[in-house]
């Protein structure tokens, strides 16, 4: 094996080091959690924001085990952009917890509708107990009567948030991961990245741009770490969980193994 080819080959097994620990104290932090909900909304809701990114965060690192990177890659993605509507609801959530809920069940209705108006209500006659075409636009209806005109247009188009992705990554000053990654891995979900592709058929191995991969591949992994990361810390130190040891330790070690990869 070249030199290079072990140099990446050693920063992914180290960085699945880091995730594989970092997803065991997510458990145990969800775990926590949902002991806490009791029916309280505000921590229902966190404890979804963490299992999500869990889960998520245990999905990337079986496919960089498989050798699955641009697949991984729009996992980081959905990773980071869950950081930030979580970040975004605990801002909301400080301001009114009432409100802050209540926009997250309201997007959820809309979203329903939405869907059920795609395909003309079709198939609602087939499931007992399902709401009607009728229920379904009142219920719509209520939610309508909740907000502004504008503010309702933004909550059906950008969700609870009511703010685009750009927008919402730039209110908690992380246009920088928005611009850089989540646009350059956005690629990898909406369309072919034909460069990555060309450059492996052409040369017929990855080896000719080892390089390349491993910087790549070695930012993926710190942001999947530092997102999961970011949200369990938080949810940590609201509801006292009593992880702050080891979530520091994994921070600590972020820090230290990205310097050097970099």
């Amino acid at each position: 094996m070249s030199r290079v080819k072990k140099q990446s080959s050693d920063i992914l097994k180290n960085w699945q080091e880091i995730i594989r620990e970092l997803v065991e104290i997510c458990e145990k932090l969800c775990d926590r959690l949902s002991k806490r909900i009791n029916g309280d909304p505000p921590v229902t809701f966190i404890y979804a924001f963490v299992i999500k990114a869990t889960q998520t965060l245990k999905s990337i690192s079986l496919l960089y085990e498989h050798g699955l990177s641009e697949q991984g890659q729009a996992l980081v993605r959905m990773l980071f952009e869950a950081q930030v509507n979580f970040d975004c609801f605990l801002k909301l959530l400080d301001k009114d917890a009432r409100s802050a809920c209540q926009r997250i069940i309201d997007n959820m209705t809309l979203e329903k509708v939405k869907q059920q108006r795609v395909t003309n209500f079709k198939g609602l006659d087939l499931i007992p107990g399902t709401p009607t075409r009728k229920q379904l636009e009142e219920q719509e209806a209520e939610v309508a009567s909740r907000y502004s005109s504008a503010d309702f247009q933004n909550l059906r188009r950008y969700g609870f948030t009511g703010q685009s992705m750009e927008k919402r990554a730039a209110s908690l000053e992380l246009q920088d991961l928005y611009n850089i990654v989540y646009r350059n891995f956005s690629r990898n979900i909406h369309s072919t990245d034909y460069a990555e592709l060309m450059m492996i058929q052409k040369h017929g191995n990855v080896e000719d741009f080892s390089d390349y991969y491993r910087s790549r591949d070695h930012v993926s992994c710190n942001i999947a770490v530092l997102s999961a990361g970011r949200m369990a810390v938080s949810a940590n130190r609201i509801y006292r969980c009593g992880l702050r040891e080891a979530l520091d330790g994994i921070g600590k070690k972020r820090d230290i193994f990205y310097s050097k990869g970099e």
